[in-house]
């Protein structure tokens, strides 16, 4: 035996040690490089701090962090102030027929044949029911509230299951359903059988199921009839109590439904909606919100166009209340990300870096109309060269200022708001959102005075009641008595007749002007275009620009002048050509005039060049022909008239081949410029019977929107 087989060595060239691992620990082996990949730690960084979410500088990035703060932090106050009294506006509800709806559920079966059910007709509140049934939850404690909405319900059986699962949920927590089905998984294997969510209720000693189903129009009307169906089929083992909460009307409902479905149900309809118009309600608390008598900042208010779209939103029966007071979330929201001169409406005279702002309040036209208005008056040169200079100067005066204009645009809002409400009380066929809808619209048109709505006023206010008079002014109260203008403020007088209030309506009405050139109106209205202006591409109109004036993109010098040819893409020039035709144009005619136009372009870049080849063609082709006189022969004449003209054939012949060259040469960027259209979807070839064949004639395309 050798000395390495002694020492327990093995031979690495050894066939035997192939099909076997050796085992070499790191100690005995020394320091041994392992190249294998070390196992990744699962690490858990749901503790780990995390940092605050800033908003992005605006202002190409030269707006300092703390006016970003500013803005962030106003935002932030405005909506901790203003989100609490819009849900409670939308979560209210009829309490009378809360009590009703309950007592309902608790009343004994009186038709066994029978599923024992109730319609909810909560309007645009899809909560209602939610809240209705959480706060049975609370008080009824050996009956299950689950609720089933229609993203749980594709199939049959998908519905089982959530209804089973939210059933036990909503009563003993996710662990108790967990330990149901472990238990009972051998003898019920299904998990949409409903004999799992019957025992649980026999071992529990649970009476009642109450099943509420929102918005039951967006169910499938398959899968909610089976559904229907398999419950009834249930209810000598199970007790269901089925709520059905609609948006839309009960006929609606009825229409859709099979009649074998409906005669499965005995039911009652009741009504949660409340009398008062809700959205009108949540738009008004979020536009005349109070933050005190000096507040820290101020809140700006909801231009027209904004006011318009809410409304139409509001108009659509898909859309809740909650959605509509995200709908507001976003304004204020997009208003304070996106516009960098709002850090205005707060104090940021402690503020050392408000250069950008400045710069900004600056740049806005309402500031630019506003200094010249000063300049105008006369003597007023010293503060507006002030305004221009000293930033601090402009933060004050700003602040003041837009006090002021506030105050004048809350003026027009309330008495806007009163017009609506008048309306409404004299034509009840129509929602109050609906008549102030029709207001602003008006409003925006400057035609107030002009409009159905001064019709109406005129027509059937002389015609109320004494007792309708005095509901109307109760109702304008609230809002005439914030008003600043004497007259209008008394418009909640108990004592105002008809007449007066006719009267003054159409003073107010007249002096109703829309006004958006108030100092900083930027600012202070919330419009829809904020966001879109600063961080949505445009492609179109960047094209269109870029097309019309390539100078604003490119800056080289060739392109120095933008009303001129000179130095222009051929794609340039026949855009331009494009916008000045028709909506079709023969392609033989815009050649012709593209090639006049290419050639002139060419001549601008160089002039001299082009003149002096000009000069020397003509005076090639009119140069007389010089003729020998001696010995009264012209034989010499002749062959210097024959060199001539061989000089003059050869320049033409150039000339011509230049010319040539200079067409193909237009031709080719003709066509580039022509398929570059093309690309961009600006122009497409088409076919016109009118027209001989073989004429191809090219149609202008205007862009979705355009």
């Amino acid at each position: 035996m050798t000395t390495e087989e002694d020492s327990g060595g093995f031979d690495a060239e050894d066939p035997s040690y192939r099909a076997c691992y050796v085992f070499r620990p790191a100690a005995a082996e020394g320091n041994i490089s392992d190249n294998r990949p070390r196992k990744k730690r699962k690490i858990d960084n749901s503790d780990a701090p995390t940092s605050g979410e800033h908003w992005p500088r605006l202002c190409n990035g030269e707006e300092s962090q703390a006016l970003v703060d500013v803005r962030q932090a106003s935002f932030n106050n405005i909506w901790t102030k203003l989100e609490p009294k819009l849900e409670e506006i939308a979560d209210e509800v009829d309490e009378t027929s809360l009590k009703r709806l309950d007592e309902y559920i608790e009343r004994p079966v009186i038709r066994h044949d029978k599923l024992h059910s109730a319609i909810v007709v909560g309007g645009t509140d899809a909560n209602a029911l939610r809240g209705f049934l959480g706060r049975r939850k609370e008080t009824r404690p050996h009956t299950i509230h689950c609720e089933l909405q229609a993203t749980q319900a594709s199939n049959l059986q998908i519905a089982l299951k959530s209804v089973i699962k939210d059933a036990i949920v909503s009563h003993g927590g996710q662990k108790a359903y967990i330990a149901h089905l472990a238990k009972h998984k051998r003898a019920i294997p299904m998990l949409f059988d409903l004999e799992l969510l019957q025992i649980y209720m026999e071992e529990h000693g649970l009476h009642n199921v109450v099943l509420g189903i929102t918005n039951a129009e967006m169910f499938d009307l398959n899968v909610l009839s089976e559904l229907i169906s398999q419950l009834e089929s249930w209810r000598d083992r199970l007790s269901f109590s089925i709520v059905l909460s609609l948006v839309t009307t009960v006929s609606l409902f009825e229409s859709r439904m099979s009649r074998s479905v409906m005669r499965l149900l005995d039911t009652e309809v009741f009504s949660l909606a409340s009398s008062r118009d809700k959205f009108f309600d949540i738009f008004s608390a979020a536009q005349l919100a109070r933050h005190g008598e000096e507040p820290e900042y101020l809140q700006p208010l909801f231009a027209p166009s904004v006011t318009r779209n809410l409304f139409e939103m509001a108009q659509d029966q898909s859309v809740s209340t909650h959605a509509f007071i995200q709908a507001i979330k976003y304004c204020f929201a997009s208003h304070y990300f996106a516009n960098s001169i709002t850090a205005a409406l707060s104090d940021v005279s402690h503020i050392d870096d408000a250069h950008s702002l400045c710069e900004g309040i600056r740049n806005t036209r309402s500031f630019q109309e506003h200094c010249t208005n000063l300049l105008d008056k006369g003597g007023q040169s010293t503060p507006v060269h002030q305004l221009l200079s000293s930033d601090s100067e402009l933060i004050a005066y700003t602040s003041a200022r837009l006090i002021e204009a506030r105050s004048a645009y809350m003026e027009e809002a309330r008495l806007l708001q009163v017009i609506a409400v008048v309306c409404h009380h004299l034509d009840m066929s129509r929602s109050l959102s609906k008549h102030y809808y029709q207001v602003i619209a008006e409003y925006r048109k400057d035609d107030l005075e002009a409009s159905t709505i001064h019709e109406l006023v005129s027509t059937k206010l002389p015609m109320l009641s004494e007792a309708s008079m005095q509901t109307l002014l109760h109702s304008i109260t609230p809002l005439a008595s914030d008003l600043q203008d004497v007259n209008l403020r008394n418009l909640g007088s108990t004592q105002l007749l008809p007449m007066h209030l006719l009267s003054t309506l159409r003073t107010a009405m007249k002096s109703l002007k829309p006004a958006t050139s108030r100092y900083l109106s930027e600012a202070l209205l919330i419009t829809r275009t904020q966001l879109s202006s600063n961080f949505l591409a445009r492609p179109r109109s960047t094209i269109f620009r870029a097309l019309a004036a390539p100078i604003d993109y490119l800056g080289c010098e060739c392109c120095t002048s933008s009303s001129s040819n000179k130095g222009k893409e051929g794609v340039s020039i026949l855009y331009q050509l494009l916008e000045e035709a028709g909506r079709e144009v023969n392609v033989m005619d815009l050649w012709s005039t593209f090639h006049d136009n290419f050639l002139s372009s060419t001549i601008e870049q160089d002039p001299v060049a082009s003149l002096s080849k000009s000069t020397s063609s003509r005076g090639a082709k009119s140069k007389p022909q010089v003729v020998s006189q001696t010995n009264g022969t012209n034989t010499p004449a002749k062959l210097k008239g024959r060199a001539k003209n061989a000089t003059s054939d050869a320049s033409s012949n150039a000339d011509t081949d230049e010319g040539q060259a200079q067409e193909r040469a237009s031709l080719a960027h003709f066509y580039i410029a022509l398929a570059t259209l093309k690309y961009l979807g600006l122009v497409k070839s088409t076919s016109d019977r009118r027209l001989n064949k073989g004429v191809e004639v090219l149609s202008k395309v205007a862009w979705q929107g355009l």
